[in-house]
């Protein structure tokens, strides 16, 4: 960027690292940056509306999204990410049409993953918004497939938010990985999985399914501690937490949980590898 300025693409790069390690408003002007020296940068504006979402900045979220779609009419991430944005806007019409028509093209693009979501807001939104049909707009208009653009990112709506009275059928849309540790009412997660909500319940591997309210948080670090309303029927946990600060490049790590469960199914998933760095984006350890 010192060196040629009005390059786009690295300004597009860092806004996007910027995106991915949660630092949202950070990314927002290197993404506009991008946007200004090339108007039509598919993955600028769809990175640029998820950040604004976060930040709970929702109108100008569905500004970048229909600037998506300007350009690649048939981006299903983009009508998925639309509706999400409408639902917090309380405009059910526009939430279930480009639901629907996220859902018409995942399934043409053969996406099993996208459409998989689409139908689960889908049928949360029919909890929801009990005047209205989903049905009723099986024949919106689908945009035609576009010509190739430059690349976008993976999808980005993964659920419908809970509202003041979620229905039902969120508990499945909203999920996430945590555990037991110390003493047997303590759950540690990640922040990104409850921030917003005012409804947590926790589901063990023995079936029972607890309330919890957030007991400390660490969005910088995305990390939740959650207080259960009473202890689950489980062994002790021998979980502890350790201290980052002796991990060294090399070191052996794993992870455990339930990527995709709507996919994957409600087993555990099991994967390791090593720490390949201790520092990211001009050394900054957090991104």
């Amino acid at each position: 960027m010192r060196i040629n300025p009005d390059y786009g693409l690295p300004y597009y790069n860092l806004g996007n690292l910027y995106q991915l390690s949660g630092k949202h408003r950070k990314a927002i002007p290197y993404l506009k940056r991008a946007i200004e020296i090339n108007p039509d940068s598919l993955s600028a504006h769809h990175t640029l509306g998820y950040s604004y979402r976060e930040i709970f900045q929702y109108q100008e979220a569905i500004d970048s999204f229909h600037q998506t779609l300007r350009i690649k009419p048939d981006h299903a991430d983009a009508h998925l990410n639309l509706g999400f944005e409408y639902y917090k806007l309380a405009q059910p019409s526009a939430v279930i049409k480009n639901t629907v028509i996220a859902r018409i093209l995942f399934e043409r693009q053969k996406n099993s993953q996208g459409a998989a979501q689409a139908k689960a807001n889908l049928r949360s939104f029919a909890e929801q918004y009990k005047n209205y049909r989903i049905e009723d707009f099986d024949n919106v208009q689908i945009p035609e497939p576009s010509q190739p653009s430059s690349p976008a990112l993976p999808p980005v709506a993964q659920a419908p938010p809970q509202s003041q009275q979620p229905p039902k059928s969120v508990e499945s849309v909203y999920s996430g990985t945590g555990f037991l540790f110390s003493a047997k009412d303590y759950v540690i997660t990640n922040w990104h999985v409850v921030r917003g909500t005012n409804n947590i319940k926790v589901k063990f591997l023995n079936g029972e399914k607890i309330k919890a309210e957030v007991a400390l948080k660490d969005p910088q670090n995305d990390i939740a501690f959650l207080k259960l309303e009473r202890q689950p029927q489980l062994p002790p946990s021998n979980l502890k937490i350790g201290d980052s600060s002796s991990m060294k490049m090399g070191d052996k790590v794993f992870t455990i949980g339930y990527p995709a469960h709507f996919l994957m199914g409600d087993n555990p998933k099991y994967t390791e590898g090593v720490v390949n760095a201790t520092s990211g984006l001009q050394d900054d350890p957090t991104v």
